[in-house]
């Protein structure tokens, strides 16, 4: 074909550069031509090939490479996705290469997606890169379920360090969300754990058996046994009975739970007026020694029986510890 033929095609393709002052330029006409065969391959090897010739071609193809990843084929996208993934920092055509690709994550198909993120490790090691990588991490974070799940697996990253973003989808709709954003955040972390054993110990009850399995590992990984890992689904169970349950399983452990006070000073601070009384009652019968939480029951809290019965505790307690009064 030749030459004003293939630029009459490819601007009939729509793949041809806006003509500027008469002249287009050889690069990046070259590079459309490249575009325009990857579009109609159907072998996979060529396809890679294809993709591969085009990334390279960056910068001059970078414009390309951003509208075949707004409108190409899915199989093509992951195709150039492949191929910016498999170049380097030192290669000239990767920052605007990557760049495109960072700036397409909110419109591409949710494999698309995860191929995208994958490339993440790379591109916060380029600074011109850095920002643009969190927010593409960022918007992906809200995008579509499987979105969502790829970027909890690389948001918390060093250099990412969107680690906070990931927490609200411990409550997302979706279990492999959950799922996701559990392994991104249970595990102990250095430092400052993003979130604290109690936000683990509500997913001890979730629906999904396997976000429940994530967990209990994320709680033994920081260090707790199998019998707190329990008390914790007790504690944190949204049914009152299996709270009240718990009262009753700290009140007779005897040495099995050496220690009650922890757990029911976090049983003071439930949400249901019966388990804060009882947490009282069984902190005065267990004779717990650090019982500063009992003030803050028998003093504000907003239910007028349990400051009632917290003060009446309180007293007792008071006593024992000044007389070695027994009841």
């Amino acid at each position: 074909m030749s030459a004003p033929g293939l630029k009459r095609k490819l601007i009939g393709l729509g793949l041809a550069v806006p003509i500027g002052m008469g002249v287009v330029y050889r690069a990046e006409l070259s590079a459309r031509y490249v575009g325009y065969q990857l579009q109609g391959v159907t072998d996979s090897d060529a396809r890679t090939l294809l993709a591969d010739d085009l990334v390279t071609r960056c910068p001059a193809a970078a414009p390309v490479v951003a509208e075949l990843l707004k409108s190409g084929t899915p199989a093509v996208r992951l195709a150039i996705i492949d191929a910016v993934g498999q170049k380097t920092i030192k290669e000239p055509c990767f920052v605007s290469a990557a760049e495109a690709v960072l700036i397409s994550i909110p419109n591409l198909n949710d494999d698309a997606v995860e191929a995208a993120l994958a490339i993440t490790p790379t591109t916060i090691l380029e600074p011109k890169l850095a920002n643009l990588t969190k927010e593409a991490v960022a918007a992906a974070l809200s995008g579509s379920p499987e979105a969502k799940a790829a970027a909890c697996r690389v948001a918390t990253r060093p250099g990412i360090d969107l680690a906070e973003a990931v927490v609200p989808l411990l409550a997302d709709p979706d279990a492999a969300v959950r799922k996701a954003a559990v392994l991104a955040v249970g595990p102990a972390s250095p430092g400052t754990p993003v979130i604290g054993e109690e936000e683990l110990f509500k997913l001890l009850s979730d629906p999904s058996a396997t976000v429940r399995q994530v967990a209990a590992a994320s709680l033994g990984m920081r260090g707790l046994d199998p019998q707190q890992i329990e008390l914790g689904r007790k504690l944190a169970h949204p049914d009152a009975r299996e709270r009240m349950a718990l009262l009753l399983e700290l009140k007779f452990a005897g040495e099995v739970v050496k220690d009650p006070g922890p757990w029911l000073m976090r049983l003071s601070k439930d949400a249901d007026p019966a388990v804060r009384a009882g947490a009282a009652r069984v902190a005065f019968e267990c004779r717990v020694s650090d019982i500063g939480w009992m003030d803050e029951l028998a003093e504000r809290d907003p239910d007028p029986l349990v400051r009632q019965i917290a003060g009446h505790y309180r007293k007792r307690s008071r006593d024992v510890r000044t007389v070695g009064f027994e009841p």
